[in-house]
């Protein structure tokens, strides 16, 4: 079977999620509804979180970025964009304090471009 053709696809009905396994990546789809998909890469990490917005007609990515430290991984940022307007989008940068060998959340930074008439909203 060839890298590209899905290799292994697991969709066990007591916990209603579906399992692909495609060139190197993962893909985690709840069955049944569309309810967005967890996309991972052959580490398991998460490389993107894709989810319909309740009441909404629209479709949010969030794209998680790590840097890795002597104990792991820590998030490093998180990028959020509808995807059905790619202009629209968040940026949070997370930083990091260290006390005793351990990393705390400091603070978070965000970033946006949001349309000019959100802006005027109250």
């Amino acid at each position: 079977m060839a890298n590209d053709d899905v290799q292994a696809t697991d969709a066990r009905s007591e916990d209603n999620y579906g399992l692909e396994h495609r060139g190197g990546r993962y893909k985690i789809t709840p069955t049944g509804i569309d309810g967005g998909q967890i996309e991972l890469d052959e580490n398991w990490i998460i490389q993107e979180i894709r989810s319909p917005i309740p009441g909404e007609r629209f479709t949010v990515s969030m794209q998680p970025h790590y840097a890795k430290n002597p104990n792991g991984l820590l998030l490093s940022s998180l990028d959020v964009r509808n995807m059905d307007e790619p202009s629209q989008w968040i940026q949070m940068t997370i930083e990091y304090r260290e006390w005793e060998d351990l990393k705390y959340r400091q603070r978070s930074v965000p970033k946006a471009s949001i349309p000019a008439a959100w802006s005027a909203c109250p």
